[in-house]
């Protein structure tokens, strides 16, 4: 048995193609400040990204740097499903599991992936934008009105840490 089970572990994943999810979230390793607002509230976060369980995920760790002192913390993990062909958004945080038992699916385009949320509340959209001239991301939250239109929650920036 455990010879079968090593000569599996070693195949490489057919989640790891390199041309397609990995060579755009490969921008997001390393540690990030991260700006922004949330409604009215203004954020300051320490974020890092890095490969995890074979490169099979990329998880982004998020929590609150000075001066905000609201202990928030997230973690992220996103991948792609070579089944279903579709990148999925896992996210973690201090709210517990009301939210984070929805799984976000997304599409990627160009230099941006947008992944979309189909709570029981409602929809909501987190959009990761790469601006590669300034190695700076932009991630941009939107949840769905009653009408069926959309508005703003969040407008996150993230700049590296050197």
């Amino acid at each position: 048995v455990f010879p079968l089970l090593t000569a599996l572990v070693s195949i490489p994943s057919p989640d790891n193609n390199k041309d397609t999810w990995q060579n755009f979230f490969k921008n997001l390793t390393g540690r990030w400040q991260l700006t922004g607002t949330m409604k009215a509230q203004t954020l300051h976060q320490e974020c890092s990204g890095d490969w995890v369980l074979n490169r099979s995920f990329f998880r982004f760790r998020c929590r609150a740097a000075a001066p905000d002192s609201s202990g928030y913390e997230s973690i992220y993990m996103i991948g792609y499903d070579t089944e279903q062909k579709r990148y999925f958004f896992h996210l973690f945080d201090i709210y517990g599991g009301s939210y984070s038992d929805t799984i976000g699916y997304g599409t990627l385009n160009g230099n941006r992936i947008l992944f979309t949320f189909d709570y029981p509340q409602g929809a909501f959209q987190n959009e990761f934008i790469y601006n590669e001239n300034k190695n700076r991301w932009t991630m941009v939250l939107r949840q769905e009105n009653m009408d069926g239109g959309w508005s703003l929650f969040a407008e996150k920036t993230l700049v590296e840490i050197e």
